[in-house]
């Protein structure tokens, strides 16, 4: 079975960069996954499948995502004092800096805001027009594509979408830009086009290697764009710095499959260690 695997990461002035990876695997459902289905036809089919792709799936209201965010996505704190962790917001990160201001997370939540570092709140990386707007359990609560982020920075946005912009209108403290895009937009049949306004954030993150799915649950996907590495040392670790999980694991074309059913709930960093460097990403496992 051809599986086609979209893996996400941040790029220097680009939101996203997306990478296609096709292998081959061959999957079994496990003993008695289709119990339920059997012997039936049509709608009752239809609706025994829809009862077994259902199972387990645990919806979130919009206000889980509060519980959420202050769980998993933090990181520590380098700036100023309080909290050992903070939240990690997209607006206000400086990876290879020093960030501008940190949240200390649930009591910098918004509130009300007059200018960045006020507070934060949460933001649908893909605008909610997209999907009908709406923070009912679907899109609108989707915790892979909402995150929490400086209010005033979120406000500025406001409902574009992200892209490339040269000649900003206006500039975050982290560099993340507001204004026309510097790229056409969709060609229409007549052959004329548009630049649309859009948002980008500055986040120069390390672009050699990915993890996913992120969050991950049982099982992590590490792909390699080197794709002449054939083994590495994998090192996990939780936030404390404790080694929660070490091994070697073997790279076939640039991808390695790992099983990672011993690590709790939480955020982790993730470390490769190839034979002429260390690369680092941070991990999510949502069970």
């Amino acid at each position: 079975m051809n599986i086609n695997k979209i893996v996400i990461f941040l790029q220097k002035t680009i939101l996203v960069a997306f990478i296609a990876v096709s292998f081959y695997a061959t999957a079994q459902p496990p003993a008695g996954y289709y119990n339920n289905a059997t012997g039936k036809t049509c709608a009752a089919l239809k609706t025994a499948l829809r009862g077994i792709v259902n199972n387990g799936i645990n919806f979130r209201a919009y206000g889980d995502l509060k519980t959420q965010n202050v769980t998993y996505e933090i990181k520590p704190r380098t700036v100023g004092t309080g909290s050992a962790n903070v939240i990690y917001d997209i607006y206000s990160t400086i990876p290879n800096g020093t960030d501008p201001y940190q949240f200390t997370p649930a009591t910098t939540e918004c509130g009300n805001y007059n200018g960045e570092g006020d507070c934060y709140n949460r933001e649908h990386s893909v605008p909610q027009s997209w999907f009908g707007g709406g923070t009912t359990p679907g899109p609108g609560t989707d915790f892979l594509h909402i995150y929490p982020t400086d209010g005033y920075v979120n406000g500025k946005r406001g409902n574009q979408p992200y892209g490339e912009v040269s000649n900003p209108s206006w500039t975050s403290l982290n560099g993340s830009k507001y204004g026309q895009s510097s790229l056409a937009g969709i060609t229409d049949k007549n052959g004329k086009y548009a630049y649309s306004e859009v948002f980008t954030i500055h986040i120069p993150l390390n672009t050699k290697f990915a993890v996913y799915p992120n969050p991950a649950g049982n099982f992590i996907n590490v792909q390699l764009n080197d794709y002449s590495i054939t083994s590495s040392q994998m090192t996990i670790t939780d936030m404390a710095g404790k080694v929660v999980l070490q091994k070697n694991i073997a790279v076939q074309n640039g991808l390695a499959i790992t099983d990672a059913s011993s690590l709790s709930n939480g955020t982790y960093f993730i470390q490769l260690k190839t034979h002429n460097e260390i690369l680092t990403s941070k991990l999510v496992i949502l069970k």
